[in-house]
């Protein structure tokens, strides 16, 4: 049982690092001079997340590509398997999206995004003779989310407002378990970009 729980798990890993490394590798003749870079924030109903992020137009400009890095700070309230359960952080995400002009015009988008995060949780439950127990889990999490958003381009900026469908999927635990489950996001970009 053991054995194959680790495979299992280094199965996923395996998978994640192919999907990563599928990302990156786009050939140099698929992109254009067309691209972005600058900061996004989301917001559930738990957490912030703050990241830097890079998009990049395809040969199609209704196509791009991106990735993002930063961090994940939450508070899952009732929301978790524990009392109290607090967090934080760091990540990726690679992206890609869809719009409905093009990157470079203001346009209505939809995005297929994955968020890996490796997360510390603290948390703690009272016990019913008013004792306490805690701990701190380690998480690696996988967020598949899907968005939407509508974007304004001017000579030199991006400024995009999103919302986000996903799951919050505990692929790797140490620890106790945590929570985990569905996912509503909203968000904007603010960005530098290069036409």
């Amino acid at each position: 049982m053991f054995f194959a729980k680790r495979q299992k798990k280094e199965h996923l890993l395996e998978n994640l690092l192919l999907f990563i490394v599928f990302v990156v590798g786009l050939p140099a003749s698929a992109l254009t001079q067309n691209h972005s870079l600058g900061l996004e924030f989301q917001a559930y109903p738990t957490g912030l997340i703050p990241t830097l992020s890079y998009k990049r137009a395809l040969a199609n400009e209704h196509w791009s590509w991106g990735l993002r890095l930063g961090g994940n700070f939450f508070d899952h309230r009732d929301f978790g398997v524990q009392q109290m359960e607090k967090g934080k952080g760091l990540g990726f995400s690679p992206e890609y999206s869809f719009y409905l002009q093009s990157f470079s015009q203001k346009s209505l988008f939809f995005s297929l995004r994955s968020d890996f995060w490796r997360n510390w949780v603290r948390w703690e439950n009272v016990l019913p003779n008013d004792g306490r127990m805690s701990g701190l889990t380690r998480l690696l999490v996988v967020q598949p989310t899907l968005q939407a958003g509508y974007q304004w381009v001017g000579t030199h900026w991006r400024f995009a407002l999103t919302t986000a469908f996903g799951f919050e999927i505990n692929a790797l635990t140490q620890g106790e378990p945590t929570g985990q489950g569905p996912i509503f996001l909203l968000g904007f970009v603010g960005a530098w970009a290069r036409k």
